[in-house]
């Protein structure tokens, strides 16, 4: 593997780390802050809800539940209104464990395994392990439904069977085009009494990275290649259309709609504190 830092300073292109969101390159560089790969597009998990769902379970269509007991009484609410399903999640592992970054708990040692590759899984700890209990007792009423490894779930909040789905921000404009409802975007709820929540959340997407071995002029057309990529104009189109964060800042700021806008603020991954 060739770090991205190096393929940009021996072929002389223009590269600023800085040009980059920190929280998205942060997932992708070294602990001392050095890029090893270029990330492509991003992504991090977000609530959506189906507006008219919630109207027949009388409740407010224009909000979300922020915490996690107020998420689960809003799925029974959904239920005792018929709708198949309060609550589900795609990519389980992401939204559901993962989520201890949320929280402000680590997910490993060596942070996050970021400062060594013997790191050790932590997320076995109290709070996920009460989350997982909470899930598993609300899968008996179907207030909360298990949907799938990956993004099986999706069809069926797209179908409406599913009052509401913690899944990734790209999905939306497979909500867009499918859902015959209103829906909404929040950020993912959280345990108020976890010290330290929300605090961020942890990215999906993709990265760039460049195989070693190779020649000089190849390395050269890897790095034209990430400067296009890396273009305002691009970085821009690819977020409206399809809901992956944008990379650069300067593509976040050209985000100016309010649609756009809105989901890039709710989808957006924050630095740690």
């Amino acid at each position: 593997m060739k770090p991205v830092y190096q393929v940009m300073a021996e072929a002389g292109e223009p590269f600023d780390p800085n040009a980059f969101l920190p929280a998205v390159t942060a997932y992708y560089s070294t602990a001392d802050g050095k890029m090893l790969s270029l990330p492509f597009n991003s992504t991090t998990a977000i609530t959506y809800w189906n507006k008219d769902a919630f109207k027949k379970a009388g409740l407010d269509p224009d909000k979300a539940p922020k915490t996690w007991p107020d998420t689960l009484a809003t799925a029974q609410k959904l239920r005792a209104a018929r709708i198949t399903c309060g609550l589900t999640a795609g990519w389980i592992s992401w939204t559901q464990i993962e989520f201890s970054a949320w929280h402000n708990i680590p997910l490993a040692t060596k942070a996050n395994g970021l400062e060594g590759a013997d790191a050790e899984l932590e997320f076995n700890n109290p709070v996920v392990a009460k989350h997982i209990r909470n899930l598993a007792e609300a899968q008996k009423d179907k207030s909360f439904d298990y949907g799938g490894r990956t993004s099986e779930a999706e069809g069926k909040f797209v179908n409406g069977e599913r009052g509401m789905i913690q899944t990734s921000s790209a999905a939306f404009g497979i909500f867009k085009a499918g859902a015959k409802f209103d829906f909404g975007v929040a950020e993912l709820p959280y345990y108020a009494d976890v010290a330290g929540a929300p605090q961020s959340s942890i990215i999906g997407g993709a990265s760039l990275w460049v195989m070693g071995g190779k020649k000089p002029e190849e390395y050269k057309g890897v790095a034209k290649f990430f400067t296009y990529l890396s273009q305002t104009g691009l970085q821009q189109e690819l977020h409206e259309v399809t809901g992956y964060l944008p990379i650069t800042k300067a593509a976040y700021a050209a985000t100016n709609d309010w649609g756009s806008t809105r989901r890039t603020r709710v989808a957006r991954s924050r630095s740690s504190r």
